[in-house]
C-alpha cells in the first residue's frame, strides 16, 4: 500500500504582495510515516518556509485519511494578518484544531468564527470613526469654503 503527501509550504509572509508558495509530493509506503507528515500541533516556522497545507491520500482508494490546513484573518486589515494563528485538520477521522494568538489575545474558549466576527466587528468600529472624523474634517472644510 501506499501513501500520497501532499505538501504546500510558502516563505512564511501573510500579505499578498510578499507571499509565495511552492507545493510537493511524496509517495510513502508506511502509513504511520505518512500520518507523521500532518502534525497535530501547531507546526513552526523555520528559516526558510511555513506549512501551508498538508493532506495524506490512500493511493489504493485515493480518500484522504489525514490533511491540516494554516489559517489566519484575512479581510480584516493587514494589522491583523498576524495577529491570530489556527491549524486544523483531522488524522483518520481524530479532528484537530488549533488557535493561538500572536499578540496577546485571549482565544480560551473562543473558536475560529467567535474570532473573525470580533475582527469584522473591530473593522467595523475602526471604520465608523474614521468616518466620522472625514465628515467632520469635510463639514470644516465646508464651512471654510462658504465664509
Amino acid at each position: 500500500m501506499s501513501y500520497l503527501v501532499k505538501r504546500i509550504t510558502s516563505n512564511g509572509y501573510r500579505c499578498g504582495c510578499c507571499r509565495s508558495e511552492d507545493e510537493s509530493t511524496d509517495l510513502v509506503s508506511n502509513i504511520d510515516e505518512a500520518l507523521k507528515s500532518v502534525p497535530v500541533e501547531m507546526p513552526g516556522v523555520d528559516d526558510d518556509f511555513a506549512i501551508s497545507s498538508v493532506s495524506v491520500i490512500d493511493c489504493g482508494n485515493e480518500k484522504e485519511i489525514a490533511a491540516g490546513l494554516f489559517s489566519y484573518p484575512q479581510g480584516y486589515g493587514k494589522g491583523n494578518l498576524y495577529r491570530f494563528s489556527r491549524w486544523s485538520g483531522h488524522v483518520r477521522g481524530d479532528r484537530f484544531d488549533i488557535i493561538e494568538a500572536n499578540r496577546g489575545d485571549d482565544v480560551e474558549g473562543k473558536s475560529w468564527s467567535d474570532i473573525l466576527e470580533g475582527l469584522k466587528e473591530e473593522t467595523r468600529l475602526k471604520d465608523l470613526e474614521q468616518a466620522k472624523q472625514d465628515k467632520a474634517d469635510a463639514d470644516a472644510r465646508i464651512a471654510r469654503l462658504s465664509t
